[in-house]
């Protein structure tokens, strides 16, 4: 499972961001990428800043579809939501999440994600700071 791992990491780096919303270039740098996997979902994770936006990356690498996940976006030192979404991803789908302006924000913006089917605990799956 790692040496595929190893791989996918190398293959989404190469693959560029796609946003729920927009397309959007791969001209700037990653000042850092944070990244982890949750084993209970099946989810790799991945943050980092691009352009002054924190963009955070999640990919179904399990084997099933996974249904009604929660996707929260919070600023991890007030754990205010920032922004939060429900939806379900199919086995590989990938869905990107971006917080517009966090250079401006002097915090940390974590994701956390959850469903129903399998609570947990809430805390930041993976977070960046875009400011300096």
């Amino acid at each position: 499972m790692l040496k595929s791992l190893k791989g996918f990491v190398i293959l989404s780096a190469l693959a560029g961001l796609v946003s729920v919303v927009a397309l959007h270039p791969r001209t700037a740098e990653a000042q850092q990428l944070n990244q982890t996997l949750i084993r209970s979902l099946d989810l790799y994770v991945t943050s980092k800043c691009v352009d002054g936006s924190a963009v955070f990356q999640v990919r179904n690498v399990g084997a099933n579809k996974l249904k009604s996940l929660n996707f929260k976006l919070f600023k991890v030192s007030q754990n205010l939501v920032v922004s939060k979404r429900r939806m379900s991803l199919n086995k590989g789908q990938t869905a990107t999440f971006k917080v517009k302006n966090a250079a401006i924000i002097p915090d940390q913006i974590g994701l956390f994600i959850d469903s129903k089917q399998i609570p947990r605990k809430h805390q930041a799956d993976v977070s960046v700071k875009c400011s300096s």
